[in-house]
């Protein structure tokens, strides 16, 4: 059972029955006053829908998150309400009965709750376009990757079997290997932006930033001149997952396409505020304004870089999943991209 989803739900429900029961106890033994009874008809009405309303949203295909958020803006409405009731009635002892100021509270819960219904909805045509962005990623990556490298295997099987000479056979085969494992990160890499399109990191937990950026700099040390520098107080946790040290390893990769010969890249953290900055920068590495374009949303999908602008979005995407925000240097010599992750203990 869903404890969250059914105390949202059950907290509307429980409104409107006790919200709908003192207009129904007037009608019962009120006066008879036609003004009364009608105020007390809608009341009664009001209640009732709230009870319907409140089933309706437990059993709907929304997500518990989104049922949490309409149950929150529905108390906002009774709590705003009742407290100004309360203030009038200090001010003015008796000024309104009791089930009137129960009409006006089921008021403002019925319009909460549509607002509520609204913004959950706006919140999910904002996450279907995220989603939908992603998806044009992966099928401008794979259409582009598939195919190329579907036409250097076949380019090498042909080689090999044209080959008589048994060093140029093994040469090929190499580069039909290097293309295989190629197709296998990225791979890795659609994986990874599934995940992301699920909105929810159920993985998040304390992660010590440290030893994370030694994981990297230590996959990393055979290709670059790797180093960690962690300006922030030792045992520092962030809410991430096994993905952090991914991320970081695809700014890092991003970082070494097209670098110099001896290329250096230095592996930051810093407390900011209530989260933590990790930064990955390099001297020689590169970010064309196109690609910088791309990731801010300024520019058409269609113009991604295959070759390497993946790197960086699905880093971003993990980012996103944790909680976290993906930010590119503008003026920082070579490239700094930067993943500012909330502090697990803040």
């Amino acid at each position: 059972m869903d404890v969250a989803r059914v105390v949202a739900a059950g907290s509307i429900a429980l409104a409107g029955l006790t919200g709908g029961w003192l207009p129904l106890r007037f009608l019962l033994t009120g006066d008879g006053s036609i003004f009364g009874t009608v105020l007390a008809l809608l009341g009664v009405v009001l209640g009732v829908v709230l009870v319907v309303v409140s089933g309706l949203l437990y059993r709907s295909s929304i997500p518990t998150r989104g049922v949490v958020r309409i149950g929150g803006w529905h108390f906002l409405g009774i709590a705003v309400l009742a407290l100004i009731l309360g203030l009038v009635e200090l001010y003015v002892p008796g000024a309104l009965p009791l089930f009137a100021a129960a009409d006006i509270i089921l008021v403002s819960a019925f319009a909460h709750v549509l607002i509520g219904y609204n913004d959950v909805r706006q919140i999910r045509a904002e996450e279907l376009a995220d989603r939908t962005q992603r998806l044009d990623v992966l099928s401008q990556v794979l259409r582009h990757n598939l195919r190329t490298e579907a036409q250097v295997l076949l380019g090498h099987a042909d080689r090999i079997q044209r080959s008589d000479d048994l060093a140029a056979a093994r040469a090929g085969a190499e580069r039909v290997e290097a293309s295989a494992e190629s197709l296998t990160a990225l791979n890795e890499k659609v994986g990874e932006v599934y995940w992301a399109m699920e909105f929810d990191a159920a993985d998040a937990a304390p992660t010590s930033v440290e030893p994370a950026l030694e994981a990297v700099a230590d996959e990393y040390r055979d290709r670059a001149d790797v180093t960690v520098d962690c300006a922030c107080p030792t045992g520092t946790r962030v809410l991430a997952g096994d993905r952090l040290d991914r991320a970081v390893g695809y700014l890092v990769a991003d970082a070494l396409v097209d670098n110099d010969a001896d290329p250096e890249v230095t592996l930051a953290a810093e407390a900011v505020n209530d989260g933590v900055e990790v930064s990955v920068t390099s001297p020689g590495g590169r970010i064309t304004d196109e690609e910088r374009e791309l990731l801010e949303g300024d520019a058409d999908i269609t113009q991604l870089n295959h070759s390497r602008t993946i790197d960086l979005w699905v880093a971003q995407w993990i980012a996103d999943a944790y909680g976290g925000e993906f930010h590119i240097a503008e003026d920082a010599p070579g490239s700094r991209v930067a993943l500012r992750l909330p502090r697990a203990d803040a």
